[in-house]
């Protein structure tokens, strides 16, 4: 329960940062295949299409699909270290990419509508 709620409360205040550098990333990656943008340019064409808000399209959509992958992922580590009594740094690794493996595994259909949300404007766009 501690690590469900922990999770909760860490994951408003991360995406508020992180939110529009997924945004520029997004952005990039599904822009049209013939032409590539920088990040930059990215950035120059949301901020003056939609200004500081466009920064923050698909937050939601980044809380529901990150709270149960962070969940899961803590929640498979705690569970594959908790018969160590100490942990090397190279059982941490392993385990941490198992739980981030499967936690990503059982996530990928709420990151798929989180793209989707965070590109909707962007494939209206190169259609036209």
């Amino acid at each position: 329960a501690a690590i469900c709620l922990a999770v909760f409360v860490a994951n408003f205040p991360y995406w508020l940062i992180r939110n529009p550098s997924e945004v520029i990333k997004t952005k990039q990656q599904a822009s049209d295949s013939n032409s590539t943008i920088t990040a930059w340019e990215a950035f120059q064409t949301e901020y003056t299409q939609k200004g500081p808000p466009g920064f923050y399209v698909g937050y939601w959509e980044n809380i529901v699909y990150a709270y149960p992958a962070d969940v899961f992922k803590f929640l498979i580590y705690e569970q594959l270290t908790s018969s160590f009594t100490t942990t090397t740094p190279l059982e941490g690794a392993v385990a941490g990419a198992f739980a981030t493996a499967v936690a990503q595994f059982l996530t990928t259909p709420l990151d798929v509508v989180r793209n989707r949300v965070m590109t909707s404007n962007t494939e209206k766009e190169n259609q036209s």
